[in-house]
């Protein structure tokens, strides 16, 4: 969804969604499949875009997630009652998963 907004509903003259963003992402086909979960993000984002212009549209966060846990360590296993957290990469993710499924 965010793809589509930035591509067909930005305008870089305004530095603006248009105003017929809903109606274009209603009509899009290739957000058919996604439509009810799409347009409420959609509108979501949006309301973003008003507050911090396109950056409300970029796929990749401006902060590093891993190093915000990371930083936050001791408070989320108090706050979640965990003795540790660990960090897996994707592949070690799975790897775990499947010996636990096994």
């Amino acid at each position: 969804a965010l793809t589509f907004l930035a591509s067909k509903c930005w305008d870089e003259s305004t530095k603006q969604l248009h105003a017929d963003t809903l109606k274009m992402a209603k009509d899009a086909p290739e957000l058919k499949p996604i439509m009810k979960q799409a347009m409420p993000f959609i509108s979501f984002v949006k309301t973003e875009v008003g507050k911090v212009g396109k950056d409300a549209l970029e796929i990749a966060l401006p902060y590093d997630e891993r190093q915000l846990i990371i930083d936050n360590m001791l408070y989320l296993e108090g706050a979640l009652e965990l003795s540790k957290i660990d960090f897996l990469s994707d592949e070690e993710a799975t790897a775990v998963i499947k010996k636990r499924t096994a």
